[in-house]
């Protein structure tokens, strides 16, 4: 997934718990057989994740 950039602007992320993690907003990023990639975004309120995962244009969130 090194051609994504998330929407806080960061390119670098980490591997946890089978997602692709950016360490500078904890959004979780994952990428289907069929070369698509899905993002959902973590609450600073909650502090989790909501379940919905939203399908992001090649390249940029």
């Amino acid at each position: 997934m090194n051609r994504i950039v998330c929407e806080c602007g960061n390119k670098e992320f980490i591997e946890s718990g089978g997602y692709t993690l950016c360490p500078k907003c904890l959004n979780q990023m994952k990428q289907t057989e069929i070369v698509e990639i899905w993002m959902r975004r973590f609450n600073l309120k909650t502090q989790g994740y909501g379940k919905n995962w939203e399908h992001l244009v090649e390249g940029k969130v």
